[in-house]
């Protein structure tokens, strides 16, 4: 962002296994052959979540610092959901409003306990999104909107499988993840995703499957919360969403940056700064 909203890039998560490569260089070692796919076949539902799935480590250290991220209403009452990560230790959260010079603040912040997700208090909307208790099948085709690098982007993506998400430092948890594989991007830009964490995951139907927390660059992975954490996210926030009032987006892989667009227009997708 430019002007007077300062502009922070918002580093996403960097998905590290604990062993090294040569180089010492943190590295996504490659699962056991075929875990990943261990969940199901093609075009079949993925299974509950299982210990024995693929484990991948994050290291959450350091101080919290000023950055930006995504969020996306659950329903039209100012009740809006994004990445723990982002919001969690800030003194402030701020709603980027379009066409607007100045921050809506967040009035309140609830943090997963177990996952990296958390609801915030925020401004109300005309619309908001359903979230989905099933998880996509394998192979189906996800839609990620939000604020890569601190831009409006949009990334098509490929459901992998299953895997667990051990956070280790601020944050403890071990939770079920879903992870992607990249297809497209919208602008087609390179680098990091950061910044599109918080930033929901839409499937064909507009539906909401999950939040889109870590990335791998090397091997072009996203991963996302798994739709059976929602309900633990609500019950410690005490909220529930409203079901009226669903926007369902009908994203189109080889149009991805129209949806995007409008959904960043009408203020149902936001970016959110971070105030350390």
């Amino acid at each position: 962002m430019r002007g007077e909203v300062p502009f922070y890039l918002f580093i996403i998560l960097v998905i590290v296994w604990w062993n090294l490569d040569e180089e010492g260089t943190p590295e996504l070692r490659t699962p056991r052959q075929g875990a990943e796919q261990q969940a199901a076949p093609e075009g079949a539902p993925l299974p509950g979540p299982s210990f024995s799935d693929p484990k991948m480590y994050i290291e959450d250290k350091g101080r919290v610092q000023d950055g930006t991220g995504t969020g996306f209403a659950v329903d039209r009452h100012g009740l809006w959901m994004t990445a723990r990560h982002v919001v969690a230790g800030c003194s402030e959260v701020g709603f980027v409003q379009p066409g607007q010079r100045w921050l809506k603040p967040a009035r309140d912040v609830w943090v997963h306990p177990n996952s990296d997700m958390a609801l915030i208090s925020g401004p109300s909307t005309k619309s908001a999104f359903e979230l989905v208790g099933a998880p996509p099948t394998a192979g189906e085709t996800a839609f990620h909107i939000g604020f890569p690098q601190g831009r409006p982007g949009d990334v098509v993506t490929t459901t992998v499988g299953r895997a667990r998400m051990i956070t280790t430092g601020r944050h403890r948890s071990d939770e079920p993840v879903i992870a992607y594989v990249e297809k497209r991007r919208f602008p087609n830009f390179s680098g990091s995703l950061g910044g599109l964490s918080g930033g929901p995951i839409f499937n064909a139907s507009g539906q909401v499957v999950g939040v889109t927390v870590a990335e791998n660059r090397r091997r072009g992975r996203v991963i996302g919360t798994a739709p059976r954490s929602w309900v633990r996210l609500f019950q410690t926030a005490g909220k529930q969403p409203q079901v009226s009032g669903h926007l369902y987006p009908q994203p189109d892989p080889k149009r991805l940056h129209k949806a995007g667009k409008r959904l960043r227009a009408n203020f149902t997708v936001a970016q959110l700064i971070c105030r350390a």
